[in-house]
């Protein structure tokens, strides 16, 4: 099992990212790295997890990520 204070770091930031999108009638990658401060390899881990679970998406050739309404 993993470090737990790492985990709990992993889960905040991909929550920032959620809040971000949120308020936002979306954000592009680089938008979501100025606004936050997270790598761009981390913010596209980040995205890609909250598209799997369903809480954000991203439509075919746009470069924006939006919430999902849930």
């Amino acid at each position: 099992m993993g470090n737990d204070s790492e985990s709990i770091r992993s889960l905040a930031r991909g929550l920032e990212v959620l809040r971000l999108l949120q308020s936002r009638a979306g954000a592009t990658l680089h938008e979501l790295h100025v606004a936050l401060g997270l790598p761009k390899p981390s913010l596209l881990r980040i995205l890609a997890t909250l598209e799997a679970s369903g809480f954000a998406w991203q439509a075919l050739g746009e470069k924006r990520y939006h919430a999902s309404h849930r």
